[in-house]
């Protein structure tokens, strides 16, 4: 039997999209320093030492948004490249790229709006949250473990469900155009897809695993932690939260999946890791537990009640991938297995030629018993061997097996792999279980699989490339915003704040700064009132002069009321205007 050659990542490439770095605004650019600025000094003393460094191996700095290119050249060093995408993808798609050694990285940047924390994936949470510990080896050994045994973890059909919903919302809440009438829509269905959840299934546990560690995991001791997870390292809020007393710590264990998380609110709790090591001991613990391991029934009744598309492995190396439907069982052994729909057949994570889901597009079933009169497996034995059974191609055989099976047909052909029998291609097939028909002559060739028991069961198609999508998610590019005159004239301003910065920076003329810090400040006041961001840079800047001290303190004065007015900014503001004297 001829097997098809695996095809590569063609399935992923249109998740992947191009950034463009002169796209981003000078709102955005000033948005990405004012936070990085933020978080690189909190960081120095709250975060895993290794942060710092992890950054600059990273290609990242604070002063502008990073090439994703320019990360990829310099994370392909340990072992790792970037890759731009848009918002959401699949978690499918997020873990194999992973496994593969891919960091997706969402292009798009965070609002000023959204400046303490974003829900949505964005720059800052991927490249400064995820990125800087890529370059760390036992970390990144982890990550690679972790998407290795969560990309077999077994995800229901309300899994599905609850990622659509997520997504959903996401996309409107970014897209420029929703309405309020829309997001409260997305808002309810996500929320009826949470409620109908029934079980917690393999992928939700390594979600929870992963949100505990990758993204809001601490490390060291219990008394004095350090923070290495993503989503506290791109958000300053949550990050100085978490060491308040009032947030639990507690030592990482297994016993975290127990624990849900609501991704729009601060985490109640976190869990502590003794070192990065720990980490890959839990997660072994975790992957122990799930259906790729321990197959045979608790395989079949994962895949069952999941209601998506999975793959079991016999011992004959014979792979069945499907959304599957039945088994039956005699005296504690699993003897027949059925799917429903389109089902494909593989070895070694390759499809079979002639066993792709179009040809066995209604379903699939094949026995997993030894017939009477076998002293072994079946796919153990040789041509010679399986004659003595009256199994011999050009004729028809008899099989009656101890369960009650009883199968006729006519033998077409023994299939071989590797010298040895794969499957058994028979016509005329009538197969029934006292008085059940489980295969009927009409309803075509019966391609019996070989094997007697089910050592995995894990997510996905064997061969996903062959088998195609099975989820039903488009790619999805986020749109940017229309610019207004008003919002170009803004846009302007920025623009020029941030030239002014970067030409004192080189050439430290005190004079030219003087000279056009008044002008900014004038336009700024008259056409710009409203924006705190942009009085925090020229607030920076008229602190390099003992001239401007005037200026400098009326800025101060208006950031120190926006930061009254608008408690959750209140604390952003405030540690910025005690960094202002650096630019």
């Amino acid at each position: 039997m001829m097997m098809k050659t695996k095809k590569g990542t063609e399935h992923l490439h249109k998740y992947i999209v191009e950034q463009d770095n002169s796209a981003y605004t000078p709102v955005e650019q000033a948005t990405w320093r004012f936070i990085l600025r933020l978080l690189s000094d909190f960081f120095k003393d709250h975060a895993h030492p290794f942060y710092h460094e992890g950054l600059r191996a990273a290609g990242i700095n604070t002063e502008e948004i990073p090439s994703i290119q320019n990360m990829r050249q310099a994370l392909m060093e340990y072992g790792w490249k970037t890759v731009p995408v848009s918002g959401f993808i699949p978690p499918s798609a997020f873990l194999e790229m992973q496994a593969l050694g891919f960091l997706p990285i969402a292009k798009e940047m965070r609002t000023v709006d959204h400046i303490a924390y974003t829900p949505a994936p964005d720059i800052i949470h991927e490249a400064a949250g995820h990125a800087p510990y890529l370059a760390h080896p036992e970390f990144s050994d982890y990550l690679h473990q972790y998407a290795d045994v969560a990309k077999k973890a077994i995800i229901s059909s309300e899994d599905y469900a609850v990622y659509s919903g997520i997504r959903k919302l996401s996309d409107i809440k970014e897209h420029p155009d929703s309405t309020e009438a829309e997001i409260a829509q997305a808002t309810k269905e996500l929320n009826d897809a949470v409620n109908s959840v029934t079980y917690v299934s393999e992928a939700a546990k390594s979600s929870r695993l992963y949100w505990w560690t990758a993204e809001y995991g601490l490390v060291g001791p219990m008394d004095n932690p350090k923070i290495y997870g993503a989503g506290l390292l791109s958000s300053i809020g949550e990050a100085k939260k978490c060491f308040d007393p009032s947030v639990k710590k507690l030592p990482l264990s297994l016993d975290c999946i127990e624990t849900s998380f609501d991704i729009t609110e601060m985490q109640p709790q976190l869990y502590v890791a003794e070192s990065f090591q720990h980490l890959k001991d839990v997660l072994q613990e975790l992957a122990s537990s799930f259906a790729y391991q321990i197959g045979g029934k608790y395989g079949l009744d994962e895949v069952i009640r999941a209601k998506t598309i999975n793959s079991i492995e016999l011992d004959s190396g014979l792979q069945i991938s499907g959304e599957f439907e039945k088994y039956i069982e005699h005296e504690g052994q699993i003897i027949y297995v059925k799917t429903d729909g389109p089902t494909q057949l593989c070895f070694d994570g390759h499809e079979l030629l002639g066993h792709d889901k179009n040809y066995h597009s209604h379903g699939y079933s094949t026995i997993l018993e030894r017939p009477n009169g076998a002293d072994k497996a079946l796919h153990l034995m040789n041509k010679s061997e399986l004659q003595t059974l009256g199994i011999e191609e050009g004729k028809n055989c008899e099989l009656n097996f101890p369960s009650g099976i009883r199968l006729k047909a006519f033998v077409k052909e023994i299939a071989m792999l590797n010298d040895l029998p794969l499957i058994l291609v028979l016509e005329k097939a009538s197969i029934e279980k006292n008085g059940e028909v489980l295969f009927s002559p009409d309803w075509g060739t019966f391609d019996m699989g070989l094997g007697e028991k089910v050592v995995s069961a894990f997510a996905g198609p064997a061969d996903y490339p062959s088998y195609g999508d099975c989820e039903n998610f488009d790619a999805i590019i986020i749109p940017r915003r229309e610019q207004d005159e008003q919002e170009k004239r803004k846009q302007s301003f920025y623009q020029k704040v941030r030239d002014l910065r970067e030409s004192y920076k080189k050439t430290q003329d005190i004079k030219a700064l003087e000279e056009q810090i008044d002008a900014l400040y004038d336009e700024l006041q008259s056409q710009h009132p409203g924006e705190w961001l942009a009085k925090m840079q020229l607030y920076e800047l008229s602190l390099q002069s003992t001239k401007k001290q005037d200026i400098a303190l009326q800025l101060k004065q208006d950031l120190l009321a926006v930061a009254k007015d608008k408690p959750d900014l209140a604390m952003h503001i405030e540690d910025s205007i005690n960094l202002a004297r650096a630019i």
